[in-house]
């Protein structure tokens, strides 16, 4: 790894912890998919920490919101889906409760951080676009 791939990751784990996550899983499974080394996860991981380090009153996410965000950010395929299904994020984030759960993904809908598709029963969850693409 070269030293300034050592400080994006650095940074990544400073920023996880902070946002309450499981920084040793999260690093993990960014490393194990080489995110660290892949620039389009960079800028995403980077606009998301620009976001909820805002001043924005619109979009004040709470810690709970921060550590969901972030605990999912390295599930995010190239369309800015969440490559997971909702009770496997559900399990990821560490909650018991699904309706608390639906509530703190419905308040990031409602902040337009995140995007919902419902097809059938299932939801489909998705980045909002602004935030993945670039200039």
């Amino acid at each position: 790894m070269k030293k300034k791939e050592i400080l994006e990751v650095t940074e990544m784990l400073s920023t996880f912890i902070d946002a309450g996550a499981g920084a040793q899983e999260l690093m993990k499974a960014i490393t194990e998919r080489n995110l660290h080394k892949n620039s389009n996860f960079i800028f995403g991981f980077h606009t998301l920490k620009a976001w909820i380090e805002s001043d924005n009153p619109e979009v004040k996410l709470s810690k709970t919101e921060k550590a969901v965000l972030f605990t999912l950010l390295p599930y995010v395929g190239w369309n800015n889906q969440i490559e997971l299904l909702q009770p496997t994020m559900q399990k990821l984030c560490g909650y018991k409760d699904r309706s608390y759960f639906s509530k703190v993904l419905n308040s990031l809908v409602r902040k337009n951080v995140l995007e919902k598709q419902s097809v059938g029963k299932q939801n489909y969850w998705f980045f909002n676009s602004l935030l993945g693409k670039k200039g």
